[in-house]
């Protein structure tokens, strides 16, 4: 008995299991499909719709077709995805608060633009590792807050302000920390 990951939870499951343990997806479909090629949906989106728009633009997709495919509930967004990208492309959706699902693809040839995409979504983990992000949203967006305003923050609400504890701020939710 040999651990594979599954493809829609990333978590280790037996080989010889007929579904993941932990999120139900059906492995057996995955192991008899030869070519084991998937097709990408998107659940929800958390974050701002013209920011995923922009994320799936990386991805091929251009913005009038990615913003009718976003307005319609279980589309099919990517297509023929090797299963070796799922995880990366899982993770870098989750990034930006998107919640995603793969399916078994009836694709025979793999999406031209598979090493593409997993170049693409390797730089971006490593890149957004040392970058600053919002705890909450996640977002990139964000600023620094200026001395100057923590000075204003002291002076108007003494040390329990949160500007004058805290080191940025998310243009997109307001959060400091």
């Amino acid at each position: 008995m040999a651990l594979i990951n599954c493809p829609e939870c990333g978590k280790q499951i037996s080989d010889k299991s007929s579904v993941c343990i932990h999120c139900g997806y059906p492995i057996s479909t995955m192991q008899e499909k030869e070519n084991n090629l998937f097709d990408m949906t998107i659940n929800s989106i958390g974050g701002a719709k013209s920011f995923i728009v922009a994320v799936l633009k990386n991805f091929g997709i251009q913005k009038a077709e990615a913003t009718k495919l976003l307005d319609k509930n279980g589309s099919i967004i990517l297509g023929g995805i090797k299963e070796e990208n799922v995880q990366y492309i899982k993770e870098h959706f989750e990034a930006d608060n998107c919640s995603v699902s793969f399916i078994p693809s009836k694709h025979t040839e793999p999406n031209p633009l598979n090493d593409t995409w997993y170049n693409y979504t390797y730089k971006f983990h490593e890149r957004r590792a040392h970058i600053p992000h919002c705890p909450t949203c996640g977002s990139t967006n964000i600023k620094t807050i200026s001395f100057t305003r923590k000075a204003v923050g002291v002076a108007t609400l003494g040390i329990f302000s949160k500007s004058a504890r805290s080191q940025f701020q998310c243009k997109d939710c307001g959060y400091k920390w």
